[in-house]
């Protein structure tokens, strides 16, 4: 396993759906890599300010949904995940047939 000093503090991951994007946190094990997840998995676009001027799109403007993986600190954060798993229906039906 990687050394935990060299990895990154935030991971951010986007996804053209929700779902993949949901499932990434399981799918790369980022638990045991030593992540939680941060915040909502929300459709965003993306900008890029470089100088005075004004931004500029990147991806040509198209949305993606963004999940964000911090290293835990020791403490449960206020949304982990847990919430947001069980408002979502799909996620709901997909982690109830894991059990």
């Amino acid at each position: 396993m990687a050394d935990e000093t060299k990895q990154p503090e935030r991971i951010t991951v986007l996804a053209e759906e929700f779902t993949p994007a949901a499932m990434e946190f399981h799918r790369r094990n980022m638990s045991a890599r030593g992540y939680r997840m941060e915040g909502q998995i929300t459709p965003r676009r993306y900008m890029m300010i470089d100088g005075p001027g004004d931004p500029t799109e990147l991806f040509e403007g198209k949305e993606y949904f963004a999940v964000t993986f911090g290293r835990k600190d020791g403490e449960e954060p206020p949304n982990c995940g847990k919430v947001a798993r069980y408002q979502n229906p799909r996620l709901r039906d997909w982690f109830s047939h894991r059990k």
